[in-house]
């Protein structure tokens, strides 16, 4: 029995080479990313960080208590830049100081709460079209996966970041969006995220991120925290001004001062 000779692999050009994406690596983007505030998150992210020009699907158990603490260091960034940021259809009224706390300017924050799943569709669909603002934020528990995949190409020429929050029964279905996250809490002030698709291998692992704010921990005990600690950001939050933040109650409520309240309070900042 003869052996079938191998043939060498060819030699590509540079410019065909670097274009080329082998599925077992990340792949390589030119897209402007934005930094998580987690460097284990963003060293398992293409792009280091969270991708432009494409949706961000947030998979949890429940609405309105992980989003803020995810996005926070975004959110911070974009705001720094001047940029706007649009939630659309929270759960719960934004906490407007928290934000504050966080570095997300008021006046740069745009609450739009939509009455119908539809509504909140067609509100997402045209400020992505605009390409009118840095973040957007939409909560579209019922979307399909003809809607996610409409929205998905559209978001193509946005020039933000788009993140859509979904309940993590979701999971199994299929979805357009380039990158799924599914996350809940796990000790006290901490998440922990499951990447489920990215451009890229598989990732199987289970990251935890502490995700304490750093306005609180110096309030909070070591049990509170549960030994979740900051985590060193590649783009870290300032330090909380040491002026009193402005209430601005036409965002929200004000901070809730007792301490049943400030989980809550934390996860929508």
């Amino acid at each position: 029995m003869h052996s079938i000779p191998s043939n060498p692999a060819p030699v590509l050009p540079p410019s065909v080479a670097a274009s080329i994406w082998r599925g077992d690596c990340l792949v390589r983007t030119q897209l402007a990313c934005t930094p998580t505030g987690w460097e284990a998150l963003d060293c398992e992210l293409p792009g280091k960080g969270w991708p432009s020009q494409c949706l961000t699907e947030v998979l949890q158990p429940q609405a309105g208590q992980l989003e803020w603490r995810l996005t926070a260091a975004a959110l911070q960034q974009h705001s720094l830049q001047k940029k706007a940021i649009v939630a659309i259809g929270p759960p719960l009224p934004p906490h407007a100081s928290g934000l504050a706390q966080q570095g997300v300017a008021p006046e740069q924050f745009v609450w739009i709460n939509t009455s119908t799943p539809q509504d909140r569709l067609w509100t997402l669909e045209q400020l992505i079209r605009a390409n009118a603002a840095g973040v957007l934020l939409a909560w579209l528990p019922q979307a399909s996966p003809e809607q996610i995949r409409r929205l998905q190409i559209s978001a193509q020429q946005f020039e933000g970041l788009v993140f859509l929050f979904r309940p993590s029964s979701g999971q199994h279905q299929a979805s357009a969006a380039p990158l799924r996250l599914l996350v809940h809490a796990s000790r006290p002030w901490s998440l922990q995220l499951q990447i489920v698709k990215r451009r890229g291998p598989a990732h199987t692992g289970t990251l935890d991120l502490p995700a304490a704010p750093r306005s609180l921990q110096a309030f909070l005990t070591p049990r509170m925290l549960g030994n979740a600690i900051a985590t060193p950001s590649s783009a870290p939050l300032s330090a909380p001004s040491s002026s009193p933040v402005r209430h601005d109650t036409t965002l929200g409520r004000t901070a809730a001062p007792s301490a049943e309240h400030a989980d809550r309070a934390t996860a929508q900042h």
